[in-house]
């Protein structure tokens, strides 16, 4: 155990003997601490000659494993205490004391001693061994920090339990006025029963178990109304459609009219009891047809036909 006693900002004693290299677990440290470092809240950090800075949060009479990270090479390793407090807001630090040391690790008897294949432990996994907050491993189990062997180890207990029913889903049993009139109405409901209550706005409240409970207006808003409010026949035209919503508010979209086509070509009407020509698009039988009475008012005239339903109508029209 190297027991580091911290003087204000310095430490004693500054060079710590750590052990050979290529060691884990084999060294420790404790701290103690002079009063101006009371109620702070101490962070270590070690700088290892090789790789990433090691973070951990230290608590008084804590020992902590030099990391395997440090262990890895011979010579000199720097390690950073900083004890700080908060303000209210706990954002803006008010009060910072750190303190510096060097940890020596000696060399290996020999250059080809193998290093064990042990990692060092992350950061997060320090933070949560403090907390003594157990997690999720890669296999589904949960895992707890064992305080003899320094690590995590599997508890054999999957975090995800059986698969359970399928719920019933939501269904809205019933509307009332007030929640007064859902109360007095519904006197020994189940968990999950659900009711709308209001009049212009429905509310959904459902039973937990205790209380009813608002979820709020969980439709949405709906289509009220769909109206054409300006219509355009002419090429280019835009004609509005507006959308009325069940909150009341609305949105208006333009629709605009495609170009005028070119005027078609002239079918052949035929018109007589005999067959007609192949290229006859309309053959009218005059048979048994009643055609309008002559033009009374001068003018040139045309006969006009319209043909619904396969029934043609006929009609003296002013030929302009």
């Amino acid at each position: 155990m190297i027991q580091i006693h911290v003087v204000h900002s310095a430490v004693v004693p500054s060079v710590a003997q750590a052990g050979v290299r290529g060691s884990y677990a084999a060294e420790a440290m404790r701290f103690d601490f002079t009063p101006e470092w009371n109620g702070l809240t101490k962070k270590l950090i070690f700088f290892p000659q090789r790789g990433a800075p090691v973070f951990c949060v230290y608590e008084d009479g804590d020992e902590v494993v030099i990391p395997y990270r440090v262990m890895k090479c011979a010579g000199n390793n720097t390690f950073i205490l900083s004890g700080y407090s908060l303000t209210e807001n706990d954002q803006i630090a008010k009060k910072v004391i750190t303190a510096t040391g060097i940890l020596y690790v000696s060399p290996a008897p020999s250059d080809t001693l193998l290093e064990p294949d042990i990692p060092e432990a992350t950061v997060f996994e320090e933070i949560v061994a403090k907390l003594g907050a157990p997690y999720v491993g890669e296999n589904g189990d949960w895992y707890e920090w064992d305080p003899d062997t320094r690590d995590f180890v599997d508890t054999g207990t999957p975090a995800r339990g059986p698969q359970g029913e399928t719920g019933r889903g939501l269904v809205i049993l019933g509307k009332y006025v007030s929640v007064e009139a859902l109360e007095e109405a519904v006197t020994d409901p189940e968990v999950g029963d659900a009711y709308d209550v209001g009049t212009d706005t429905l509310y959904t409240y459902i039973w937990d178990g205790e209380n009813w409970v608002s979820h709020g207006d969980i439709r949405g808003v709906g289509i009220e109304s769909v109206e054409q409010v300006q219509e355009s026949t002419v090429s280019g035209g835009v004609n509005v459609v507006r959308v009325t919503k069940t909150d009341g508010t609305t949105s208006d979209f333009s629709v605009r009219n495609g170009a005028k086509g070119e005027r078609g070509v002239p079918g052949n009407v035929h018109y007589g009891s005999d067959a007609p020509p192949s290229d006859a698009v309309i053959w009218i039988d005059p048979s048994g047809l009643a055609l309008p009475a002559a033009p009374t008012t001068d003018g040139t005239y045309k006969l006009s036909v319209t043909v619904t339903g396969g029934q043609p109508t006929f009609a003296w029209v002013i030929d302009t």
